[in-house]
């Protein structure tokens, strides 16, 4: 379901079945992902999302990590060339079918960042991120910060 409130608010919804299978298992879970669009004002964005469902870039050693991610993100264009953006985000994850019977994660991302419109083709940006990670299994349990810096071009 997609649905427009307004011109500056927006959001949509799904929801059904995930289906998951590898070599070794075969799993069938409730699946739900909403997100919120706001225009705060015609240079500001605010987004809010979450989804329910498994994510196999968690696995490691398990055969299936299944949870929730949410956060918000907002973007603002302050002149015609300059952006700034940021947001937060949390996830939890289960997983399971390893060697630690139902490990928990829980991780937090901050982010952070600036662009800069140098031609109508080109886009410099720098980036700033920190993220964390708890655990029920302290040898997964980390932080870190993340600088990156970049250029778009378009053709």
């Amino acid at each position: 379901m997609d649905h427009a409130w307004s011109q500056n608010l927006s959001g949509s919804a799904r929801a059904g079945a995930e289906f998951y299978q590898n070599a070794t298992v075969s799993k069938t879970r409730p699946y739900a992902e909403a997100a919120v669009n706001y225009a705060v004002a015609r240079q500001t964005q605010l987004r809010w999302f979450s989804m329910l469902g498994f994510n196999g870039t968690l696995l490691g050693t398990y055969t299936s990590s299944y949870g929730v991610n949410t956060g918000l993100q907002v973007n603002h264009q302050v002149t015609k060339r300059f952006s700034v953006n940021g947001g937060v985000s949390y996830a939890h994850s289960v997983l399971s079918g390893g060697p630690i019977a139902n490990q928990t994660q829980d991780s937090v991302f901050l982010n952070a960042g600036i662009g800069y419109q140098l031609m109508d083709n080109l886009n410099l940006n720098a980036n700033y991120s920190f993220s964390t990670q708890l655990s029920n299994n302290p040898l997964v349990e980390f932080n870190r910060n993340r600088v990156s810096v970049g250029a778009t071009a378009t053709f």
